[in-house]
């Protein structure tokens, strides 16, 4: 099996790192071409993988083919592939961009095509990536694909309608945490603590609510109340998070991160 990615930034190389650290493929077994030569010669030292010219040479060599360039590049680069695309061949985007419908569109279907959400925490193998795929995938494809993005996170199956609000729920929300996170972080850095105590004291107890919430059988208000004592100190920071409307700030932030998908998609569909 070879894979080929076409364009590598954030994401892409989230991927590409996860499936090299998983031992899933071999790094003489992945094919790369991005826009700059100076990008392609940094991946070929940071993962010792194969670096074409070109994309077309990446296309012709991958039998699983990662668009992850630019949803501008996407029609561009499809014309510049699209005569050696055949049914051998499964052509995965990783854009909110474009429908499947669109994508198979554009590859004259002459190939597979699925559609998927994956996020950056697969750079750790912690990542969550929702697909979407048409019904002519045939099994043995999907199950390929199912294992190469479980080999660095977790993998839901969805249909296509849901993926902007999955979107937002997994592919936008680590800058979310982040950014709560960062709240943290200022607050100890304000008060004594270094940054990398900091960052350990709040990385550490997201990473352990994190288990908490999908390892255990209660409901989240229940860890919560676990967490405060009435007359104790935390109860008077949560109740102080919900007289500031906290969900009410988070659900906004949901509603807009899912129509500026939504409008992503009406651009090029």
């Amino acid at each position: 099996m070879k894979i080929g990615f076409i364009g590598c930034g954030n994401m892409g190389e989230a991927i590409l790192k996860g499936l090299l650290e998983s031992n899933v493929v071999d790094a003489s077994q992945i094919f790369v071409h991005t826009k700059t030569e100076q990008r392609r010669e940094a991946l070929k030292k940071r993962y010792q993988i194969n670096i074409e010219n070109s994309n077309h040479l990446v296309a012709a060599q991958a039998d699983i083919l990662f668009l992850a360039t630019k949803p501008d590049r996407y029609e561009q680069v499809i014309q510049e592939i699209k005569d050696v695309l055949d049914q051998s061949k499964t052509v995965i985007s990783i854009t909110p961009s474009f429908t499947l419908k669109t994508l198979g569109a554009l590859v004259d279907h002459k190939t597979n095509v699925i559609r998927t959400i994956p996020n950056t925490p697969s750079l750790v193998g912690l990542g969550m990536t929702g697909i979407s795929h048409e019904e002519t995938v045939d099994k043995k494809t999907l199950n390929l694909i199912i294992e190469l993005f479980s080999s660095f996170g977790e993998v839901m199956i969805v249909s296509e309608d849901k993926l902007p609000i999955l979107s937002s729920l997994s592919g936008s929300s680590p800058a979310f945490s982040y950014l709560f996170m960062k709240a943290f972080v200022d607050y100890g850095l304000a008060n004594g603590f270094t940054l990398e105590e900091s960052v350990k004291l709040i990385s550490t107890s997201v990473v352990g609510a994190s288990q908490m919430v999908s390892t255990q059988n209660f409901p989240i208000e229940t860890l919560i109340n676990n967490v405060c004592s009435k007359g104790g100190s935390t109860i008077e920071g949560v109740n102080s998070l919900q007289e500031n409307h906290l969900e009410n700030l988070v659900k906004e932030a949901l509603d807009k991160t899912t129509k500026r998908f939504l409008e992503m998609m009406k651009e090029k569909n």
